[in-house]
């Protein structure tokens, strides 16, 4: 498998709620995974601050729009 990796900093990540969590450079990434035969995504790694708190959806399940996936760093 090929993939694409995107990575997004957001330089401040504001607290849940009002609350808890608010911290500075908040880095998330999302991972397209794509299969050498087809060239097809094959499924998406939305990732989190760790491996536990992502998500991995596969292409029957992925979103999208105008052939083009719709991928989500949040809630």
């Amino acid at each position: 498998k090929h993939f694409l990796q995107y990575s997004l900093l957001y330089t401040y990540n504001p607290a849940y709620h009002g609350c808890f969590g608010g911290h500075q450079g908040d880095l998330e990434h999302v991972t397209v995974y794509v299969s050498k035969w087809s060239n097809r995504i094959d499924r998406i790694f939305f990732g989190a601050h760790r491996d536990c708190d992502g998500r991995l959806v596969y292409a029957k399940d992925i979103e999208m729009e105008d052939g083009h996936p719709i991928v989500y760093v949040a809630n």
